[in-house]
């Protein structure tokens, strides 16, 4: 079940500024070591300390390959790339744009794939509107608030990698 509040979009730019969304929030922040455990209560022949070391190689090995250019697909679940951050002002033209200065840094994208897409599953989703969440309490560290920052209503959020 998807718990959610309804906020107003807050961004006095956007075209639907002041009007309300649905915000998914979170009711517990999963780390590797919880994964492991939830596996390894699945019955899996390996020990909890086997799945999370894998789970960590896992993890450095995409990060790996998506510092090298390169994007990662986990069959149905998401495909992992890198975004790029640019400066507000961006170059007058293509001539001037300069690296070091136009570009602020990169951040992770991730899209839905195989059985997580959205014509897949809406079907067998359920939504609970919730008045109030600790949204902030369970998020985990300050850089990985940076996926919750997306603007209301696009359903799109990126954390950052770098920079």
């Amino acid at each position: 079940m998807i718990d959610y509040i309804v906020k107003p979009n807050p961004f006095e730019n956007n075209s639907s500024y002041g009007k309300y969304f649905a915000q998914a929030v979170s009711k517990e922040l999963i780390t590797i070591e919880g994964l492991a455990k939830l596996m390894k209560n699945r019955n899996l022949p390996y020990s909890t300390g086997a799945i999370k070391g894998m789970l960590e190689d896992m993890v450095d090995c995409i990060k790996e390959q998506l510092l090298a250019g390169n994007t990662v697909k986990i069959d149905n679940l998401a495909i992992f790339g890198i975004g790029i951050r640019n400066v507000e002002d961006g170059a007058e033209s293509e001539k001037d744009f300069n690296a070091a200065e136009h570009i602020k840094g990169v951040s992770l994208t991730c899209r839905a794939a195989g059985e997580l897409m959205s014509k897949n599953v809406k079907v067998e989703l359920k939504f609970n509107k919730v008045e109030n969440c600790n949204c902030n309490d369970n998020q985990g560290d300050d850089d990985d608030q940076a996926a919750n920052d997306g603007e209301a209503g696009n359903g799109n959020g990126g954390g950052d990698l770098v920079g």
